[in-house]
This record gives C-alpha cells, structure tokens and sequence, in this order.
C-alpha cells in the first residue's frame, strides 16, 4: 500500500527552518518502510538546515538542480529547492518536472521511473 502525507515547508520565516527540518527528519527517522520526498523545500539543497537534514536521513537529492519557481519551467531568478529525495539504493530514472502554467499557483506535475539498485 502507498501512503502519502504533505507538509508545508516553503513559507516558513527563516528562525523556524531548523525546527522545521528537524521535524521532518524526526518524521522521516520514524518511518519502517522505504520513502521518497518530492517537493519544494522552501531552501536549495546546499543550504545548512538542508544539509544537516540529509545527513541525518541518509537521503540523498536524485535530481538535477531545478531553476523553477513551480509556476514555470524556467525562471533564472528563482532559488532551486524543488528535489526529489530517497535512499542511495533507490535510483531515478526518465524524471520530468511539467509546468502548472494552466492552473498558476498549484505545484508541478512531477513524473519519475524507480530503479532499485
């Protein structure tokens, strides 16, 4: 069975981004079934918090760097947080990222191919 849960990382003010992802990785540390992480994480993957979250979790970003602000394929000034997160023997293949452009403000449409090594 597939579950799935959503959190709201994006907005949070900067003095709440450790707690945030400490919660996450507290959340992530708890779970006895093998899961992936895609989102926008409101912060780049080379940030501290961010940093500091993946080292605990052993997950590692199994994407390229995205520079989109989740309305459009493209946007040079946007700050590149949206990953897809998973454990080393989890491998991503053939993944997508498809613009909302029709419906501005939802999130990208995000199709992806495991591959478990």
């Amino acid at each position: 069975s597939r579950r799935q849960r959503q959190m709201c990382i994006r907005d949070r003010l900067p003095s709440e981004v450790a707690t945030v992802y400490n919660n996450l990785a507290e959340f992530v540390l708890s779970q006895d079934e093998p899961l992936i992480l895609v989102g926008d994480f409101g912060i780049p993957a080379w940030a501290p918090a961010f940093k500091t979250f993946l080292h605990r979790t052993s997950l590692e970003v199994k994407n390229r760097i995205l520079p989109t602000d989740g309305k459009h394929i493209f946007n040079p000034f946007a700050v590149p947080s949206i990953n897809l997160l998973a454990y080393k023997n989890v491998g991503i293949k053939n993944i997508s990222f498809y613009s909302r452009d029709e419906a501005a403000g939802l999130p990208l449409q995000i199709d992806f191919e495991l591959e478990y090594n």
